[in-house]
């Protein structure tokens, strides 16, 4: 009774499922009911949970998403960044498709051939953004942003000297992300995703463009 390792995260997973994959709720009911999950534990607790998005009794998620990889893609995407440990369900990384149980035991495809390779790469860059990240390990978390209208969020993760800014795009369209310039000191942020630097000058604030159901993750510096 005095130690606590973790568990699976599935209420997390269902509020994920239901925003980026069937579309059942929105914006606010996504970002309101993340809140209420962290204001349910500690945040030390919150760290150590299990965010899953999918497991050995659960549809695969792109199954889910009706197998558009880019909701897939955003949902790592967040899986990675978001407080607490990224657990990725085996075949998840290479597009393994599932409905319910057993069905999304499906056998692991080894083949080279048989895998999504593009998938695959991102998920590998994911894993090399958060492991040369302390502040996605244990750093606070911030909402900065939110255009429930355009499908827009944004928040940060600041702590062991670093400071990450994740900024997705949830909807079918193209965005322009302006991020007003009394909420940024000026500098450099890296893009860890995609490559380049956005800047911030004493006239203009954080701009940043995304394609439709994708995301990014800059570092400031």
């Amino acid at each position: 009774g005095d130690t606590f390792d973790a568990v699976m995260n599935y209420p997390w997973r269902e509020l994920v499922v239901k925003f980026l994959a069937t579309r059942e709720i929105d914006l606010a009911a996504f970002v309101d009911g993340l809140s209420a999950l962290r204001a349910r534990h500690p945040e030390e607790v919150t760290l150590g949970l299990f965010n899953l998005l999918g497991s050995h009794d659960t549809p695969r998620f792109l199954s889910l998403a009706g197998g558009d990889r880019r909701r897939l893609k955003l949902a790592a995407l967040f899986q990675f960044t978001y407080p607490g440990v990224p657990v990725i369900y085996y075949g998840d990384e290479v597009g393994l498709t599932g409905g319910g149980d057993p069905d999304c035991r499906r056998t692991m495809p080894w083949a080279p051939e048989e895998q999504d390779g593009d998938l695959l790469a991102f998920y590998r860059r994911l894993g090399a953004i958060r492991k040369s990240s302390p502040a996605l390990w244990t750093g606070g978390f911030l909402p900065v942003h939110r255009d429930v209208a355009a499908g827009i969020w944004a928040y940060l993760r600041e702590g062991e000297g670093e400071r990450l800014l994740v900024v997705m795009n949830a909807s079918e369209h193209d965005r322009i992300v302006a991020l007003p310039r009394e909420s940024w000191e000026e500098g450099r942020w890296e893009d860890l995703l995609r490559g380049g630097v956005h800047e911030i000058g004493p006239d203009y604030g954080l701009v940043v463009k995304l394609p439709a159901l994708s995301g990014t993750i800059l570092r400031q510096g």
